[in-house]
C-alpha cells in the first residue's frame, strides 16, 4: 500500500536511530512516496543462493564476469532481508532523472540501483572508475561506483555517490538500495577504499537540511 510520508524527517527518523545525529527540516516539509512491499514471493532455495552467490564471486575473482552470467543471475535473486514487510522509495538519478524503486535501508549506507532497471550515464553520470561490492545478510551486490544527482521526491542532491550494479543477488522486485545508515559503513566498500558520503551528509552539506547537535 502506498503511504505519504508528511515531512523529510519522518523519512530520516529511522536513520537518526542508527546514527544517533538528530535531523530536521530547514525549511517547508518535503513529502516522499513510500511503499510498504511484502517479501512473501520468489524466494528461491538456499542453497541456489549460496551457489549462485559462490559462482559470481569467482567468476568475479578470476575476471571472467560475463552479460550471460550476468543474466543468469536473475535466476537465483532473493531478498536483501528477512523480514516480512520492507520499505521502498521512488529515487531519480541523473539530471534527467530515470526513476528506480529502491529499498530503504538503515542498516546500510550505500546507495545504488541497477539490480532491475539499468542505469542510464548521460551528462551529469561520473564513473569514478572505482568497483564496489556490499554484502548484506542474505545478498550481495558488485559494480561500478559513479557520482550523480539524485532526486527523492522534492529533494535534489548533487554529486551522490550512487553503484551501478553489474551483479546482484538478493533484490527481487527492486531496483536497489537506498542506505540511510551512518556513513561509516561506507567505509572499505569501493576499491578505493574511502568512505562515502551518504544522501543525508551530502543533503546537509548542500544546505537542504540542518544537522543539530
Amino acid at each position: 500500500m502506498l503511504a505519504r510520508l508528511s515531512a523529510l524527517l519522518a523519512f530520516t527518523a529511522a536513520a537518526v536511530t542508527v546514527a544517533a545525529k538528530p535531523i530536521v527540516i530547514r525549511d517547508s516539509p518535503i513529502t516522499l512516496p513510500i511503499a510498504r512491499r511484502s517479501n512473501l514471493t520468489g524466494v528461491p532455495s538456499v542453497l541456489k543462493q549460496h551457489q549462485a552467490r559462490a559462482k559470481a564471486l569467482k567468476a568475479r575473482s578470476q575476471g571472467k564476469v560475463k552479460s550471460s552470467s550476468l543474466k543468469q543471475a536473475a535466476l537465483f535473486d532473493v531478498h536483501v532481508t528477512n523480514q516480512a514487510v520492507d520499505y521502498t522509495v521512488s529515487v531519480g538519478v541523473s539530471t534527467h532523472p530515470t526513476f528506480y524503486n529502491l529499498i530503504v535501508n538503515v542498516g546500510s549506507s550505500n546507495t545504488w540501483v541497477g539490480a532491475s532497471t539499468a542505469y542510464i550515464e548521460i551528462s551529469s553520470s561520473v564513473d569514478t572508475a572505482e568497483k564496489f561490492e556490499v554484502i548484506y545478510g542474505s545478498g550481495l551486490v558488485f559494480g561500478e561506483e559513479f557520482t550523480d544527482t539524485v532526486t527523492i521526491g522534492d529533494l535534489v542532491i548533487e554529486n551522490q555517490g550512487v553503484g551501478v550494479g553489474e551483479i546482484a543477488f538478493g533484490f527481487y522486485g527492486v531496483d536497489g538500495i537506498l542506505g540511510i545508515g551512518p556513513v561509516g559503513l561506507t567505509q572499505g566498500t569501493t576499491s578505493g577504499g574511502e568512505a562515502i558520503l551518504t544522501v543525508l551528509d551530502n543533503a546537509f552539506a548542500q544546505g537542504s537540511i540542518v544537522h543539530i547537535c
